[in-house]
């Protein structure tokens, strides 16, 4: 599986395009500052509005939204002070991701998760709920790499054994896993989709009784 990218530029050009220029530029003035994260919140949100409407959507669509760039650029973002980060040893304001409502930043988009129905705060955190269980980031997490894994192992299987996808007839969920997922919904989560073949689920033991034709 390969991946694209489906926009890529660099628009934010108030104070050049290097990081050293660009807190130069934010700490000669509070307007300095104010002119060069405007210029970035302005950049993302033009740039998720062209990325929605290639895909057919509105940037109100978006319900979640990951923002990756250098010390400096995120500082400014954040509204985080950044003279620090010109001088060694170059401390940065914190080292944690920062989970923050896109209109406290000032982006177009719509305002996360936390704003949509059904979603509520809890010891573990924001959790949204489907049919009465509540799910979290941290579950959410877990269950892609639970995808991934079995995605792997599949692959795996197919390399190891010289078959393919075409030469399987039925695929069978064992453990606890399959028998509380379920075929369907291992389809509706898309860990079999790609195979687009018939599911079954075999129960704890991993050895399925054989169906007759």
């Amino acid at each position: 599986m390969t991946s694209r990218p489906l926009l890529e530029v660099d628009t934010v050009d108030v104070s050049g395009p290097r990081a050293i220029s660009r807190i130069g530029y934010a700490t000669s003035s509070p307007e300095h500052y104010r002119q060069i994260r405007e210029a970035a919140v302005a950049a993302i949100s033009r740039l998720a509005a062209e990325l929605a409407a290639a895909e057919g959507l509105v940037p109100g669509d978006i319900a979640d939204m990951a923002v990756a760039g250098n010390t400096a650029m995120r500082h400014l973002l954040a509204g985080l002070g950044v003279a620090q980060l010109a001088t060694a040893p170059h401390v940065a304001a914190t080292r944690r991701l920062l989970d923050v409502k896109a209109r406290d930043l000032g982006l177009t988009v719509a305002a996360g998760l936390d704003d949509y129905p059904g979603v509520t705060e809890s010891d573990n955190g924001r959790e949204f709920r489907v049919g009465g269980v509540p799910f979290n980031r941290g579950d959410i997490r877990q269950l892609q790499l639970a995808k991934a894994a079995i995605r792997s192992g599949v692959q795996a299987l197919f390399e190891a054994t010289g078959v393919s996808p075409t030469e399987i007839e039925r695929i069978y969920l064992a453990g606890a896993f399959g028998m509380a997922l379920g075929p369907a919904s291992a389809m509706d989560i898309g860990i079999l989709r790609s195979l687009g073949l018939p599911a079954k689920a075999a129960g704890s033991s991993g050895r399925p009784t054989p169906e007759p034709y």
